[in-house]
């Protein structure tokens, strides 16, 4: 959790970041975030087993990795 209180990061009177779910309960989006990253993680396990039947769609596990977070971006050198 985030401990700064009253900041501009914040929800007005509360510790829980603003995020785009507009999720202000704090255990709320601790649950949220707990169950997104295990839905990841799962889909992320399956990819790696079918890459390893399939060698040839390893460009499948690059393009999840870039999409799996809004914050990946590719460098300036990567070409798509």
């Amino acid at each position: 959790m985030y401990e700064a209180r009253d900041s501009v990061y914040c929800y007005p009177g509360t510790n829980t970041l603003v995020n785009k779910l507009n999720i202000r309960d704090a255990n709320k989006l601790d649950n949220y975030e707990k169950s997104m990253v295990a839905l990841k993680l799962m889909a992320f396990k399956v990819l790696i087993v079918y890459i390893s039947e399939f060698p040839s769609y390893a460009f499948a596990l690059r393009n999840f990795s870039m999409k799996s977070t809004s914050l990946s971006t590719p460098s300036a050198g990567m070409a798509l």
